[in-house]
């Protein structure tokens, strides 16, 4: 009889603890699965960064043959003013400079769509780092539920 109180007596006190063991084994699982979501976010902010940043550098590379073929054209404009006589030369010099001119359109074009790209890139950079925050907090978290359990 003295032995059946005793177990009864060790199932009562067992029986809490247990029920806080399930809670905090449930606090691990969801703090882990916010840190698996957090890691995803992560990797697909990664992924777009690197879409983004080729993006950036097809945008720069056009950017710069823009620049090379204005300069081309400056230097060709140059060349025909010594071989031609002047009115050739001053009909070749009007389409030069409409060239020169469509060829700044579209470094300003380049240069804009650039600046859109950094600022893109900012935007998922910002989200990238909540994500880094929210992956630390849950990651704060679960060391401190481990530190509970640990305690208790």
């Amino acid at each position: 009889m003295l032995l059946l109180q005793k177990d009864l007596a060790k199932d009562t006190e067992i029986h809490p603890v247990q029920k806080e063991l399930n809670k905090l084994q449930e606090q691990l699982k969801n703090a882990e699965s916010t840190i698996a979501e957090a890691l995803a976010e992560l990797e697909n902010a990664h992924r777009t960064v690197q879409d983004l940043s080729q993006k950036l550098k097809t945008t720069s590379e056009s950017k710069e043959s823009a620049i090379k073929a204005t300069q081309a054209a400056t230097i060709r404009q140059d060349d025909l003013k010594k071989q031609t006589v002047s009115t050739l030369l001053s009909h070749m010099a009007n389409a030069t400079k409409h060239a020169a001119a469509a060829a700044k359109v579209g470094v300003k074009g380049n240069t804009e769509r650039a600046c859109e790209i950094s600022k893109e890139i900012f935007g998922v950079e910002s989200t990238v780092e909540q994500a880094m925050q929210a992956s630390i907090k849950a990651q704060q978290e679960e060391a401190e539920i481990f530190s509970e359990d640990i305690q208790r």
